[in-house]
């Protein structure tokens, strides 16, 4: 996928009949093919304006939001195929994949070895069984499945609020329908950690919390099982990194960014305790 490509071929779908909800802040964009404008309406006044007017935030985010909208609902509801290239490409995998194992049983006469001799081959034939399961696998993403997104610091240019609804809305869309959708998060902000604990946490207490007050919640349409999340932090004196969920919970526990903010808290109440009013 080539994001800029497929931004300009996706936002043509997102016209004045189908304008596109942004976050919670009161807006929405649609896009007008005759002119290639890309146009920002203000909910409460109705005004309008050209994207490339708005603020960075939006212009970043608006792309993003957009493309995730419909790789994760859009693009499944066309029942779309992979192109020709992508399924020529597909085919040379798959042949290149049979050549492969066929050259590891090179001769008929070590293929009848391997019959007789099962237990002491088990190793080839357990290749071969690898070898038909790429295969499938190759066969079966000749129709899309799924979406896999890698996304890189998504809070640039975002205030901490808009930063908390970019999580909730992605991973809504990610968890709302039966697809096994992925996503690959990378963020230097405590409040993508923040808004990502909720979501878990949500998850764990669901059964217990009463129906009104669980419909209070912004994070609610976006609860997901810690199972299926893994957050990792890197150590970067040692080079590795290391999961950050609690053992038992699975929600995010201590990380970096807390012991930072303790330490600059700290430093500030040091000094506090000198301050003469």
């Amino acid at each position: 996928m080539n994001f800029l490509y497929d931004w300009y071929e996706v936002k043509k779908k997102y016209t004045k009949e189908k304008e596109f909800s942004i976050l919670n802040l009161q807006a929405s964009y649609y896009h007008i093919k005759a002119t290639d404008s890309d146009i920002l309406v203000l909910n409460e006044t109705k005004k309008e304006i050209l994207l490339n007017n708005a603020s960075s935030g939006l212009q970043s985010v608006i792309p993003m939001l957009i493309l995730i909208d419909y790789l994760t609902k859009g693009l499944f509801d066309e029942n779309r195929t992979v192109s020709v290239d992508e399924r020529t490409e597909m085919n040379k995998m798959i042949r290149e994949v049979i050549n492969d194992s066929i050259n590891k049983i090179d001769t008929n006469e070590k293929r009848d070895k391997l019959l007789e001799n099962f237990e002491k081959e088990q190793k080839t034939f357990t290749n071969l069984i690898e070898t038909q399961k790429i295969i499938n696998n190759i066969i079966e993403a000749r129709e899309y499945n799924y979406s896999q997104f890698i996304i890189e610091e998504p809070e640039q240019n975002l205030f901490p609020e808009a930063q908390r609804d970019l999580v909730y809305n992605i991973i809504h869309l990610i968890n709302s329908n039966e697809r096994d959708h992925k996503l690959l998060i990378t963020t230097h902000s405590s409040y993508i950690l923040y808004a990502l604990n909720n979501c878990m946490m949500g998850y764990l207490i669901k059964d217990d919390m009463p129906n009104e007050e669980q419909d209070e919640l912004k994070s609610k349409l976006s609860w997901i099982d810690p199972k299926l999340v893994s957050v990792w932090e890197i150590e970067k004196d040692k080079g590795t990194i290391k999961l950050i969920q609690d053992a038992e919970t699975g929600t995010v526990s201590k990380h970096y960014f807390n012991r930072i903010m303790n330490e600059v808290m700290d430093e500030y109440y040091e000094m506090l305790n000198y301050l003469e009013i």
